[in-house]
């Protein structure tokens, strides 16, 4: 993957937004169920919260692929629900807090660092970095300042200086790397100060357990279906454990590249934990699906 970007060049439509969620009604905030640290589905209230986010929404074109415009309360509310559960992991796991000084990398368009925004204030000192230069200029255009955001490249390579952070949070970004995972996982620590900790979610037997319920990944796995062995995914395969410790799903069209990428739990403990302290795997607390890892460096 020599040059990074054609890889995430994508459509765009950065000037059409939709209005912020602090002006609608509170009737088209619906309520929202999330799963929590602990496996509880906990219930929240939108309307709660909404008068906190001022800025405007992306168009779905731009929210790489969280939720329809018709169900735009969802994309908002998960992001929501992503900054609760990493609120309850910095109660629970950050030492010695103070500003929170936070990395979001594979921030999209602001999905989760809006709520970061909003919740901890301006004066904390808020990143983004991902690979799509469409996702650093929606944040750049449509969020205020205090949101600052790079653009990556595949390689593992960032422009922080170590210790930078706290807190560095990954959704939906290490289901998807399957070269240079644990260069990305270093490079990443790197740049988390002592005591502070990554927040990274994955596909692990948990979700694997929810895989026959969810349409879409059963469409991907019609698409992808191989991994490295060339085993094929099927009902019986479904039904029981994950195959392998490790599966990385490809798909290759003309010039873009895509993986899908399952964790075990074990693989996590025996490989990640070489680098990191494994604080936390909490099951499906990502959408209901995918799940968090909280780790500490060594």
């Amino acid at each position: 993957m020599e040059d990074a970007h054609k890889f995430r060049t994508k459509s765009t439509d950065i000037d059409n937004v939709l209005p912020p969620v602090s002006t609608w009604p509170a009737e088209k905030l619906r309520r929202f169920r999330y799963t929590d640290l602990e496996g509880n589905r906990v219930p929240l209230e939108p309307a709660e919260f909404a008068h906190f986010d001022p800025w405007p929404l992306p168009k779905p074109v731009d929210r790489e692929g969280y939720a329809t415009e018709e169900n735009s309360d969802r994309y908002w509310v998960s992001g929501l629900a992503d900054w609760q559960n990493v609120s309850s992991a910095m109660d629970r796991y950050l030492q010695n807090p103070g500003k929170l000084r936070l990395l979001d990398f594979g921030c999209a368009s602001g999905r989760f660092l809006r709520h970061a925004l909003a919740h901890a204030g301006e004066h904390a000192n808020l990143w983004g970095s991902d690979l799509a230069p469409a996702n650093a200029n929606w944040i750049k255009r449509h969020l205020p300042a205090a949101i600052r955001c790079e653009v990556n490249s595949t390689e593992p390579k960032l422009s922080f200086e170590d210790g930078s952070f706290d807190v560095v949070t990954a959704f939906s970004v290490f289901t998807h790397i399957d070269e240079h995972e644990i260069d990305w996982l270093l490079e990443l620590g790197r740049t988390v100060r002592p005591g502070g900790i990554l927040y990274l979610t994955i596909h692990n037997d948990a979700t694997w357990k929810k895989v026959a319920d969810r349409t879409a990944t059963l469409k991907q796995f019609e698409n992808q279906n191989r991994f490295d062995d060339n085993q094929q995914i099927d009902a019986e395969a479904l039904a029981g454990p994950l195959p392998e410790e490790r599966m990385v799903f490809r798909k290759n069209e003309g010039d873009v590249y895509y993986c899908n990428v399952w964790h075990s739990d074990a693989y996590i403990h025996r490989e990640w934990g070489q680098h990191f302290e494994i604080l936390q795997i909490a099951d499906n607390a990502h959408g209901n699906f995918q799940t968090p890892v909280i780790m500490r460096k060594r």
